[in-house]
């Protein structure tokens, strides 16, 4: 049976429409999308990095990962007089990043090594008997920019963890950050984790060191 043509001509109509709408369903999540993508890598210096001016402390702590760069800083420091000592966080470090400070001179009386962490949490947590035991009053932590805001709410909220100063590797320009690959990658994990150690810890990088967790007693190796 042959239909009105004005039937059709409606009919064709709201197809056309409900194509309209599954296009527009679709192009605002990935507008907004886009625009939080676009966000987090132009933002990153801001909302990822805690950098502060160095001053005189009692040790430099520097957190493994990142082995060049966060070693460098640190060499950096030590030269610089802020700190006669360093301690180096992390499983396999010494061989890393130990290896470089050894290279740049540092002298084995300034190293102390915590060779078990295998994470920013462990990091504060199996530091801070090394810490006990140098009796550090405050440290100069040493991290990957995009790493620090999250490593200070660890450690500043960490129960009896010495007064903490952050002094992060220097922040690298957005056509950088765009062109390295595994540095966006990095970069843009940050902000999962950081939302994941809100959610399995507590530690909101919003409210660093207005949080407090207690460290399990752990005998320094």
């Amino acid at each position: 049976m042959k239909l009105p043509p004005r039937f059709v001509a409606g009919h064709k109509g709201m197809a056309g429409l409900a194509r309209v709408r599954k296009l527009v369903f679709m192009a605002v999540p990935m507008g907004l999308f886009s625009v939080c993508l676009l966000g987090a890598i132009g933002g990153a210096e801001v909302l990822l990095r805690v950098n502060q001016e160095p001053r005189r402390a009692d040790a430099i702590v520097v957190l493994g990962g990142g082995a060049k760069t966060r070693a460098a800083k640190a060499i950096e420091l030590f030269r610089q007089g802020y700190a006669e000592k360093i301690l180096v966080a992390g499983k396999n470090e010494e061989a890393l990043i130990g290896k470089q400070l050894r290279e740049a001179g540092i002298p084995d009386s300034a190293l102390l090594f915590e060779p078990e962490s295998r994470s920013t949490y462990e990091n504060a947590v199996f530091s801070l008997p090394y810490l006990r035991r140098w009796q550090v009053n405050s440290i100069l932590l040493v991290t990957s920019w995009f790493h620090s805001r999250r490593a200070v709410a660890v450690f500043r909220s960490a129960e009896g963890m010495p007064d903490v100063v952050s002094v992060p590797t220097e922040v690298v320009s957005i056509k950088q950050l765009l062109t390295e690959k595994r540095l966006l990658v990095q970069v843009l994990k940050e902000y999962l984790k950081i939302a994941g150690y809100w959610f399995r810890y507590g530690l909101s990088p919003l409210l660093s060191g207005e949080q407090r967790y207690v460290c399990p007693e752990i005998e320094p190796g």
